[in-house]
Parts: structure tokens; C-alpha cells; sequence
């Protein structure tokens, strides 16, 4: 929803989609220990609506890190 409602507009402030990536990143975050979420599902959808190059693309720029391992 995030992808179609941000390609409704012509520009994007680099603000706004900063703010935008960073909420869809908590609710990725969030949606791990869902049924129907998580990154894969995340993924899957945006394969379908954006294809899976750009889905890689998005996933990786918004993604939350793991944590570094010690």
C-alpha cells in the first residue's frame, strides 16, 4: 500500500519518504512474529507489485539490521 500510495505523486520530498521508509521498516519490524507477515511476506508481496528486483531493492534499503554478532 505504502509503494501505490507513494507513486501517486509526481516527487516526493526526500523528507517524507525518509519518514515513510522508517515507518515501513517498524511495521516489517513488527509483523515478524505474525501469521500472515513477516520479511517474506513482505518480500513476496512486493515481488508482485513491483517486481523482484525492486522488491530486493526496497526490502534492503528498508529492512530492519540484525543486530552485529559478538
Amino acid at each position: 500500500m505504502l509503494c501505490r500510495e507513494m507513486s501517486q505523486f509526481s516527487m516526493v520530498p526526500q523528507e517524507i519518504q525518509r519518514q515513510a521508509m522508517e515507518e515501513f521498516s517498524s511495521i516489517i519490524g513488527a509483523s515478524l512474529t505474525s501469521a500472515l507477515g513477516g520479511l517474506p511476506y513482505a518480500q513476496r508481496t512486493l515481488g508482485i507489485a513491483k517486481g523482484d528486483f525492486k522488491a530486493s531493492s526496497i526490502m534492503g534499503a528498508s529492512a530492519p539490521s540484525a543486530p552485529p554478532s559478538t
